[in-house]
């Protein structure tokens, strides 16, 4: 488990980092493979169904209409989403590190760029 990193922590014991990259690609590659069936269901036909049956199911009359499918804007739907849901993820992860890094024993702390040993002895 070299991805998890743990420290000291005064408060709580032990305090997990966790590798912002990862967190990354595992938050694009859900919105982008969410975003991708959605662009599959609109080439399919599928998706107008699928969304008048959503509003139904929350008691509101279907408003929208799905266009036809476009290729450029699927591709670009899929990018947009997956380049968002990446970022998202790094910036919990970087934001995840910096609440729960020990700062007892460093003056500043910087949430790009510090690493901590597996394990502190």
């Amino acid at each position: 488990m070299k991805d998890l990193h743990r420290s000291e922590d005064s408060f709580q014991g032990n305090t997990i980092m966790i590798n912002k990259h990862k967190l990354g690609l595992v938050f694009g590659t859900f919105l982008g493979t969410w975003h991708f069936v959605w662009a599959w269901l609109v080439l399919s036909g599928f998706a107008q169904s699928l969304m008048n049956w959503i509003f139904r199911l929350h008691f509101i009359e279907p408003p929208y209409t799905i266009l036809p499918f476009n290729f450029g804007a699927a591709v670009a739907l899929i990018l947009v989403t997956s380049i968002t849901g990446y970022m998202s993820g790094w910036v919990l992860g970087a934001l995840w590190n910096w609440l729960r890094a020990d700062t007892s024993s460093v003056g500043s702390f910087s949430a790009v760029g510090r690493q901590q040993p597996a394990i502190r002895h």
